[in-house]
């Protein structure tokens, strides 16, 4: 798998599943745009939100700030947060592929011409690089906090 421009809900669910790391080495890099840093972290309590902390502090990824954030069509925008509107950037203009789970986000990115990967396909990367013994685990144990998982 190549580079990837992660939106913060993969982030957050691969750090509440406590494979973010595992991730990360999986992967060829991850960047993350300072918006999608923010959103993650904003709550120092959380313990996901301490754990991508802990790994922004050891460099675990690559930090991008994003002032240009989305110089397309104002009309793609609507309805996308700050985090997406980086990573939508970033990725289309550095030809990247964007990591995101969000139905409206990834619309853009297909009326953009943006590739992109979901969690999911990060967990079939981690299944297949042994870094994860099974998808299903992981998937029941999102479901225990709490979170939806899609079929598709």
């Amino acid at each position: 798998m190549t580079l990837l421009v992660a939106d913060a809900g993969p982030l957050i669910a691969l750090a509440a599943a406590k494979i973010l790391g595992r991730a990360v080495d999986a992967l060829a890099g991850l960047i993350v745009p300072r918006a999608v840093l923010t959103e993650c972290t904003h709550d120092p309590a959380s313990v996901t939100a301490q754990l991508i902390a802990q790994l922004a502090d050891a460099h675990a990824f690559q930090i991008v700030e994003d002032e240009a954030l989305f110089p397309f069509d104002p009309a793609l925008a609507h309805g996308l947060g700050h985090g997406e509107l980086a990573v939508l950037g970033y990725a289309k203009a550095n030809q990247l592929i964007a990591l995101l789970d969000e139905r409206r986000a990834r619309r853009a990115a297909d009326r953009l011409g943006i590739s992109y990967v979901g969690t999911g396909g990060v967990l079939l990367r981690l299944k297949a690089t042994g870094h994860i013994a099974d998808v299903r685990s992981v998937l029941a144990a999102w479901e225990k906090l709490g979170e939806w998982v899609s079929t598709e």
